[in-house]
């Protein structure tokens, strides 16, 4: 069929589904009527094809996406277990050392906001005492 080549076909539609059409048209919608039915049309034949087809991704791709997902998601749920086993082991030690008061918490809480955002979050307690061995080690060593 040629691009001048069309097929008529008769339509009868509810009165609101015609004011419906009439308000989108005015609206500038579509140029003509013809055009407007022409792409609805087509509009909803493309939303059938991919209903009947379930899904807009192929089986074998959303299966890939769901396994790698699965993975990110238990990795994720790894290292948050971690992360939090540190900060309770933190907040246990702390608590047990000493008592700080509130705008010495403040200071190390922003201290704290600092540090992680330098290592991207890669932090621990290990760190942190090899750290501290380490300077002391060192400021022994400079005034010794």
């Amino acid at each position: 069929m040629s691009q001048n080549e069309k097929d008529r076909l008769t339509l009868r539609v509810e009165p609101e589904v015609a004011e419906e059409i009439e308000r989108h048209l005015k609206n500038g919608a579509a140029r003509s009527m013809n055009q407007f039915l022409n792409e609805a049309i087509r509009h909803y034949l493309d939303y059938l094809d991919l209903e009947r087809a379930g899904a807009l991704l192929p089986r074998e791709i959303q299966s890939v996406l769901d396994g790698r997902l699965g993975l990110l998601e238990r990795n994720m749920s790894r290292a948050l277990f971690k992360l939090s086993t540190e900060v309770d082991m933190t907040n246990a030690l702390i608590a047990d050392l000493r008592q700080l008061p509130e705008d010495e918490l403040d200071d190390l809480r922003a201290g704290s906001v600092k540090n992680v955002r330098a290592l991207n979050g890669v932090t621990s307690l290990d760190k942190y005492m090899r750290d501290r061995e380490y300077r002391e080690a060192g400021a022994d060593e400079w005034l010794g």
